[in-house]
This record gives structure tokens, sequence and C-alpha cells, in this order.
């Protein structure tokens, strides 16, 4: 069995508020010391980690794994080492850890898509009953409602939820229905349509962008307020500008409802000339895989656009939508108890360029927004805890060693150690496969797996 040592490092636990000097020791996956010492053992590899800050490894409640095949990897580069994809397929998910697997641990929500996945929009609750269970049987922690993007009835959209309710699974849903748009109306559909229920609501950020008519910081702060109203709604929120979308077009339209309304936001026409013009001028970029880098990259303009119209509009899309002046606020908003309103703080990254937890939320901590042990609160343990991970989130005696090590000037990850191993050095990711996590204690699938129990879900 493998020992590290990492010495003389600045560690990061959640309840501290700064940093403490000391040293880490890694047996196997966990962690079996934590303090002040040395070890005299030839076997034990040692790493100075002095000057360097080690924090529990990212476990970040929303991302995008299957749309790119080096999300695994840019995930590693980014010191994520849990994650949950928000909107995947079974098969895809296995073929995608299989194909391109980098060592994490992850779970998986299977994606409800009209026309595709499901009948419609609005499909019948028996029909939703067969989808679930056999997503759940497939290795799906849960479900994913797209309502942003592809939508469904309202009412179809709420027994979802019940039924979720009723088998302790997880559901997340991107705010919008046929009814209302996903914007800061569509966020306050969800809480009520939730009904007292457990529903995980995507990327809070999303829909304060100022499109309801009010300004990008009241849409912020009334969340806030309406997050406290719905105790039974978890949420996460990013810092990123860029958001994540489709420029696939049917009919000469974009499909997606986020597409159409990222144009309108910029005075295009939903047209697929209309996302042309916006490639052109640089409000659309275009996402691409570089395989040398192994890596998602957005296009210049004119190779957006060559590449656009060679993919008959079936490509990636970036907006730079999102605003700092709601993003910061629901961030680091508090309850009267001292808590965060929002849970936690992802990327809705992997595929999507924006993998920058530590280099945008760094900047909050040495501003003074909050402190080291929050950040690490908001980005490990608290995401850990919601997703039933209870043997990660944190750097003490007997946990999983999953292990970020970031230069604190920079704010770059210098490398990333999943269940003990090192799985990206600074230069190259290096791990390989991985696990999941699943509701169904015995899925159908060969791929390695466990079980969680969300306690919020019950």
């Amino acid at each position: 069995m493998s020992k590290i040592l990492l010495q003389g490092g600045s560690i990061v636990n959640p309840g501290f508020a700064t940093a403490q000097h000391g040293d880490l020791l890694i047996e196997g996956e966990r962690i079996i010391k934590v303090g002040d010492f040395s070890v005299a053992d030839a076997a034990v590899q040692q790493i100075d980690c002095s000057g360097k800050l080690l924090f529990p490894g990212l476990v970040d409640m929303h991302v995008h794994i299957t749309a790119a095949p080096y999300s695994h990897a840019m995930l590693a580069r980014a010191g994520v080492t849990s994650a949950l994809d928000l909107g995947s397929h079974p098969e895809a998910m296995q073929q995608s850890l299989a194909n391109y697997g980098a060592g994490l641990n992850l779970g998986f929500l299977h994606v409800l898509v009209p026309g595709e996945t499901v009948s419609g929009p609005n499909p019948s609750r028996s029909e939703l009953e067969k989808c679930i269970d056999w997503a759940l049987s497939q290795g799906a922690l849960g479900i994913k409602i797209i309502g942003g993007h592809r939508p469904m009835n309202a009412e179809a959209i709420k027994t979802c939820i019940e039924l979720c309710a009723q088998r302790q699974c997880w559901i997340a849903h991107h705010s919008g229905s046929v009814e209302t748009p996903g914007n800061f109306y569509g966020f306050e559909e969800s809480c009520r349509l939730a009904d007292g229920n457990p529903l995980h609501i995507a990327h809070i950020n999303s829909y304060c962008r100022g499109d309801s008519g009010l300004s990008p910081i009241e849409e912020a702060h009334r969340a806030i307020e309406l997050l406290k109203a719905y105790p039974n709604c978890r949420s996460e929120s990013y810092l990123a500008l860029i958001n994540g979308t489709s420029g696939r077009c049917a009919n000469d339209v974009p499909s997606s409802m986020v597409t159409r309304r990222c144009l309108q936001r910029f005075g295009y026409e939903c047209t697929r000339a209309g996302v042309e013009k916006a490639i052109q001028d640089g409000h659309a970029r275009v996402r691409a895989n570089d395989d040398e880098r192994k890596q998602v990259y957005l296009m210049t303009a004119d190779e957006g656009l060559r590449r656009y119209r060679e993919m008959d509009t079936n490509v990636g899309l970036s907006f730079e939508v999102n605003q700092p002046s709601s993003a910061i606020p629901l961030a680091i908003a508090k309850n009267r108890d001292g808590e965060f309103v929002v849970d936690a703080l992802a990327t809705d990254g992997g595929a999507h360029p924006r993998n920058l937890t530590f280099k945008l939320a760094l900047c909050l901590v040495e501003f003074g927004a909050m402190t080291l042990g929050e950040l690490t609160h908001k980005t490990a343990s608290r995401p850990a805890e919601l997703l039933g991970l209870d043997d990660r989130g944190s750097l003490q005696p007997g946990k999983i060693a999953d292990i970020a090590i970031v230069e604190p000037n920079s704010k770059e990850v210098l490398s990333t150690y999943a269940a003990g191993q090192l799985i990206f050095d600074g230069d190259k990711v290096c791990g390989q496969g991985g696990k999941l996590f699943t509701h169904a204690e015995k899925p159908q699938i060969d791929f390695p797996n466990y079980c969680v129990k969300p306690s919020w879900l019950i």
C-alpha cells in the first residue's frame, strides 16, 4: 500500500477561517494523519508543499461530462475529484468513463428531453415512472429536466418532482417550462412546483441576468429571499461569465430556448442566420476540442463560423451573459444563522471551458468576501454532504484522500489526488477510469460503482 507525505503545506479545512500549516500523510486511499510531524520511512514518498495551499478536492455539484471527450481531464486539472453530471445518458456515461476517465468519483442524472428521451413536453405519469425507474436501474442518481433549453409542461415537471420524492432519488431542474421562460420567473415557478418536495435548482446565477425586467442585482436579492422561503430547494451557482448552450437548429430555428434568449439579448434574429451573425460579431463563441492539449476551447469568430457551417449547426456555443453583480451576492449571501443561502459553488463546467472555481473564488477570499474555510465549505464539504459522500469534503484523518494543491498567488492547481492517487501532476492528467456513485444498490452496469443515500432526499 503506497504512502505519501505532503510536507509543510497550508492545509485548508471547513470550519477554520485560515489555513493551518502542517503535514498530511496518505496511506492507500485515505488520509491517516494531519499535523506537524515527520516520517522516517524510506518507503514513504515525501513531497515538499511549502508555500502551497492544500484543499480538499473540489466536489462539483454541476458539470457536463459526456458532452466532450476531454471533460474528465479538464476537471482533474481544475482540482475536481468528485462531480455530478447534470444531464447525461447511462450508456454515454459508461463509455465516457471507459474511454476518457481520469480517476474521478462521479454521479450522473438522466436527462429528460421532450421528443428524445420522453415522448414530448407533456409525458404521462406512467411514462415518467418508467423513465425514472429505468434510469435508476442503469446507474443514474436521478433525473434532470432541462426546462431552460427544451421545456416540458409545468404539470409534467411537478409530476416528475413528486415521483422522485417518492423514490427518494435526486431531481434537478434547469428552470423553465412551456408556460414560463427559463429566467427569474422560471426560477420562481420551480420553487412553487416543488410543493415542499426536494428539488435541486440548477445554477441560480443564470436566472439573474436582468432578463425579467429587473436588474441582475434585484433578481439576485429576490432569489436569495425565495431560497430562504423554500428550504426544500437546494442550489448552486457559478462565477464564470460565459454560459453554455447549443447552436443546433431545426428548420433554421435554434432548438434551445436559451440560445434564442441569448440572441434576443444581443439584438439578433432567432434564426440560423442570426446565430451566424452572432458568431461573426463575437457574441456567440463556438466550442471545440483541442486534441493536442486535450481540452475544450472557444474558437475565434472566423474559425467558429466555418465550424458552425461544417457541422450543420450541431456545435456547442457560449455567450458572455452572466453578471458579476448577481453572481457575487449569490455566492456569499447568508441567512440569519450564518449559513450560506446558496448551498454550493459549482462550475456548470467540464465540457464547458469555465472550470475556474479556485481561480475565481480565491479572488473573493482576497477581497474578504469569504474565508478559506468558507470557500472549502461551499466547494467541498457542503456538496459532499448533499451528495451523500460522507467520507469526502475535508482533509481529516480517515477521510478519502481527495486533495488539490494550489499555488496561492497564481491560483493555479499544481496537482490533484483522487483517493490517494495522483491524477494530475501539474503538466499532464495521469488518472484513468473512475467510479460511479448511484441511487440503486445494485444497478445493471458493469462499471465500478457504489450506492449513496443523500440525507436531504429522505
